[in-house]
């Protein structure tokens, strides 16, 4: 799903020429995901000085998921196996 987002992200971007105020604006992606709620895992969508972030958390660590997920618009996802939420410095998905 993390990929789903970065996707729209980039399709809203190159399509508008300037970022909107997200997927769910342009209906890129489905309801519940823009939402921030899909199978288990918060999305989260943030705007970044260098471009934006998206975070996929499971909602109950070790229940809903074992791993979190970051990617940005260096199109890279990272993971982190730990509570700890996956973020930029977190190694990424090979």
């Amino acid at each position: 799903m993390i990929v789903v987002i970065v996707a729209a992200e980039q399709a809203g971007v190159a399509a508008a020429g300037v970022r909107r105020a997200g997927p769910a604006a342009a209906d890129l992606i489905p309801k519940d995901l823009a939402e921030g709620k899909k199978s288990g895992f918060l999305y989260t969508l943030q705007v970044t000085q260098t471009g934006y972030a998206v975070t996929a958390i499971p909602e109950k660590f070790s229940s809903s998921g074992r791993r979190s997920f970051y990617s940005d618009q260096t199109l890279s996802v990272r993971d982190s196996w730990t509570a700890e939420p996956a973020n930029a410095n977190s190694p990424a998905i090979k």
